[in-house]
Parts: structure tokens; C-alpha cells; sequence
């Protein structure tokens, strides 16, 4: 399961159009489009549209909710899901309330002050096969920084 949210520009008169951040327009009107995709299946499970200035901290439990209702998600079933997010929706807050509701958590994170010492962390750092000028390697799970 993965939620993303995409901007689509419109004018004044678009349902819920305001000015909002949209990438390269900085003051442009608009909508975005906040959905849950069923990444196996390649199909969107739900999608909401939310007015220009709505960012996927604040649209991703919703979103994630309604979800679980479409597809009558088992707890035991989240156990087994995957969900992932872009950097939006990646804040801490958003992370610990999937990892509640039982979720396995794929995101990225943009904060430098979080993944050094994440990075500090990793006992043995491996090189990527697919790009070798890349590492990788775990987190141990008893960190937090």
C-alpha cells in the first residue's frame, strides 16, 4: 500500500482550489489529490481530493482509514502490509500511528538531523549491487534518535 498526493493546478474556480505549494508555481491555485494505491494490483484503493494548501501529514490517516474500510483490513492483515510514503508523509508523528495500527513502514525521511545518527548506527554498511558508489545497511531496531 503506498499514499501519495499530487498536485493538480486549476483556476479560482476548480472545486476546492486554493493557493497551495505546487512544484515550480509556488503561488498557484489548485487542488492535490491524496490516494492509496494497492502497489500488487497496480489500482488506486481510495482517492480524496483536498483543497491546494492540504500536505500528506495531515491527509495521510484519513486516507489509510478509509482504506482499511474499502478493502475490510484485518488487523492481522496489516501485519503483513507494507506501507509506504514519499517524504511528506514520513514525519515522525505519521510513522509511529502506522507502526501502531500494526503496519510494516517504508519512507523516506528529509531530515539531516535524524539520519546521522541513524546512520551512526548501522553496524556494517554493505555496497549496493545494483549502484556501487551506494551503501547500504540496517537500522538496528532499538534505535531512536
Amino acid at each position: 500500500m503506498a499514499g501519495e498526493r499530487t498536485g493538480l493546478p486549476g483556476g479560482k474556480k476548480a472545486a476546492f482550489a486554493t493557493r497551495g505549494y505546487f512544484a515550480h508555481q509556488r503561488t498557484r491555485r489548485g487542488r492535490q489529490l491524496g490516494r492509496v494505491l494497492a502497489t500488487h494490483y497496480e489500482e488506486s484503493v481510495v482517492a480524496r481530493l483536498c483543497n491546494g494548501k492540504t500536505h500528506l501529514t495531515t491527509a495521510l490517516q484519513p486516507l489509510v482509514l478509509a482504506a482499511e474500510q474499502a478493502v475490510e483490513l484485518a488487523e492481522e492483515t496489516r501485519r503483513r502490509t507494507l506501507a509506504r510514503s514519499e517524504a511528506g508523509g514520513g514525519s515522525v508523528a505519521e510513522v509511529n500511528w502506522l507502526l501502531g495500527q500494526g503496519y510494516q513502514v517504508q519512507c523516506q525521511d528529509s531530515s539531516g538531523t535524524r539520519a546521522q545518527p541513524l546512520a551512526a548506527s548501522v553496524p556494517q554498511w554493505v555496497a549496493d549491487p545494483r549502484v556501487p558508489a551506494r551503501q547500504v545497511g540496517w537500522v538496528p531496531v532499538t534505535t531512536t534518535p
